[in-house]
């Protein structure tokens, strides 16, 4: 291929530069004073014609080409030419008295609709992701707070169960009592009646005693029957709550998958943004 000595002869390559680019591109050339072709894209014209002056090309990537004598990429947004795009201008070198020199500059102006939304798309997303995230690290506190305070009550209630134990025993030895009581009661009668007119107060008081005996192993037994009813509730309370603990174990550990998840999707739209961005240069 024959190297490139004027920049006219870039002007048949430009449908074909234009082809070469994956989106909507609208292609500029200017020799070192002016633009001395435009072809633009079908959605993308930037409205410059033939004969436009490098001084009305101020604070474009163009201009700043001429003067820095390098490649210069631009990203900017619709608030334009109604399209998001990313704009390229590139000296084009030929050899004059063995030297190269910027014979001219290609500027390419390329859309960016579809990378502008999926940015967007990605931002939101990862928005959406954060408020979830945040959201789930909520429900997973609190889930743990849950157990815990499910694990402190089933210890409770186990505590009281113990509790409960101990004073039935107490209970049994108030009934052992009555019951000795009632028979010591009962053989104090008996030598009372033999004793006659003489053991006649005596026996009085044994009937008393016995009385009392009967009494207090009724009210044992009573007692007795509530602890146990209180102790079965207990129980089946320390049953529920281990149970509850089991299921609030398992929610913890889906809150917890549910984390891992958004914290993917997360980086997934991090990445996203980062590869629809372009650096400027």
């Amino acid at each position: 291929m024959n190297a490139i000595t004027k920049i006219e002869d870039v002007i048949p390559l430009l449908p074909f530069i234009q082809e070469s680019y994956a989106q909507d591109t609208h292609v500029i050339l200017l020799d070192t004073e002016q633009v001395i072709a435009t072809l633009p894209g079908k959605s993308i014209d930037l409205g410059i014609k033939e004969g436009l002056k490098f001084e009305d090309l101020k604070h474009t990537v163009t201009y700043r080409a001429r003067v820095e004598n390098r490649t210069i990429r631009d990203e900017r947004g619709p608030e334009h030419f109604g399209v998001p795009y990313i704009a390229t201008a590139v000296p084009i070198f030929a050899m004059k008295e063995k030297q190269e020199v910027a014979i001219g500059y290609l500027t390419a102006v390329t859309s960016t609709e579809q990378h502008h939304r999926l940015r967007t798309n990605a931002n939101e997303l990862a928005t959406m992701v954060e408020e979830l995230s945040v959201s789930t690290d909520e429900i997973a506190a609190s889930s743990s707070s849950i157990s815990n305070e499910s694990s402190h009550l089933s210890t409770y209630a186990q505590d009281i169960a113990n509790e409960i134990s101990s004073i039935h025993e107490i209970v049994v030895f108030v009934q052992n009592i009555a019951s000795q009581s009632n028979l010591l009661g009962l053989n104090a009668a008996i030598e009372a009646a033999r004793a006659g007119e003489a053991g006649r107060g005596f026996g009085v008081v044994s009937d008393e005693i016995r009385k009392m005996a009967l009494q207090s192993k009724d009210s044992a037994e009573r007692i007795s029957q509530q602890l146990e009813k209180l102790q079965a509730a207990l129980y089946q309370l320390n049953d529920t709550v281990n149970h509850m603990f089991q299921n609030q174990n398992k929610h913890t550990q889906s809150v917890e998958e549910l984390r891992l998840v958004f914290v993917k999707m997360t980086k997934l739209a991090d990445s996203m943004i980062a590869d629809s961005s372009f650096s400027n240069s």
